[in-house]
């Protein structure tokens, strides 16, 4: 009676999951009910056993002894063997129940629930000093095009191909193409833009995350120059709570269209399209504005995002 009420209160529980976030939950109790009905189940054939061995026993003890009384008491010490063996896979089933409803609790425990808004902030501190040769006379950065998503999905990345909406941004400055890609992805929530502004100079825009989609990216042009762009990529949440603020630099990035080496060459389109690749000091020659390989290429851009809700 008690192994009853026990497994039908473990199993009456593990049937309320109300919201997503609660399932692993559930597979914990589920993983326990089942372990109870198991210790029922051994419970039950472990009375049963020695109900056998009892009468085995007295079997024995009703006659002298004989080779059929022997044979009973061999028989009779069967059940004692198969319940241990019964008991270690019982044992052996729980620990691995219990180790797979634990890990599959991990995830639920560090995920965000709601959402929240944030202020970001791209500040470009590229000018004269952090430029080896050839510096602009009107150094500026687009817009600024943050998006909100899932962690598997990446706005641009190295070794890979950049979009026609990053190349877009990236050799023109113009936001639209991308914005568009943005929206028609289903791993991404939204996209926003920013505003034109000098170097060195900010821009600021506002940005929603919500309940699965943590990650902030964004990318702004350097401009002039034939396809070199910022761009970074940040998590909001950690371990349950929604951040109160991350900040950062990146890289100067190179979106693989554009074959120009100098900020107003020329439009010559690079074919086939190269892969995104960052641009260091060591890239190009000695006519590349930042060619200087005895020191590594300066910050050139400054993000940060503060939680404003």
């Amino acid at each position: 009676m008690i192994c009853s009420c026990s497994c039908s209160v473990l199993s009456t529980s593990a049937c309320s999951c109300p919201t997503s976030h609660h399932i692993p939950f559930c597979i914990f109790l589920a993983s326990l009910h089942l372990a109870c009905v198991a210790l029922c189940l051994n419970w039950v054939q472990e009375s049963q056993s020695q109900a056998v061995k009892i009468s085995h026993v007295a079997a024995c003890t009703a006659q002298p002894y004989s080779r059929t009384a022997g044979a009973y008491s061999r028989t009779a010490e069967q059940p004692d063997k198969l319940n241990n063996s019964f008991i270690l896979k019982m044992q052996a089933t729980m620990m691995i129940l219990l180790v797979v409803a634990v890990a599959s609790m991990v995830p639920a425990s560090l995920a965000c629930d709601g959402a929240a808004t944030y202020k970001v902030t791209f500040s470009g501190i590229w000018d004269k000093s952090r430029t080896v040769r050839k510096f602009p006379s009107d150094p500026h950065w687009s817009p600024l095009v943050p998006t909100n998503h899932k962690k598997n999905f990446r706005l641009f990345r190295e070794a890979k191909q950049a979009t026609p909406g990053l190349v877009t941004v990236a050799e023109i400055g113009a936001p639209t193409t991308l914005v568009n890609e943005l929206k028609s992805n289903q791993r991404v929530k939204t996209a926003v833009v920013g505003n034109v502004h000098d170097s060195p100079g900010t821009q600021t825009v506002m940005i929603r995350v919500s309940e699965g989609y943590p990650f902030i990216s964004g990318v702004s042009m350097m401009a002039p120059s034939p396809d070199w762009f910022a761009g970074f990529r940040v998590k909001l949440c950690r371990r349950g709570e929604w951040r109160q603020r991350r900040s950062g630099s990146g890289h100067l990035y190179d979106a693989g269209s554009d074959s120009g080496k100098t900020f107003n060459s020329r439009d010559k389109a690079t074919n086939p399209q190269a892969d995104v690749s960052r641009i260091t000091s060591s890239t190009g020659n000695k006519d590349f504005p930042f060619y200087k390989p005895s020191k590594p290429i300066p910050q050139m851009y400054k993000w940060k995002a503060v939680r404003v809700d």
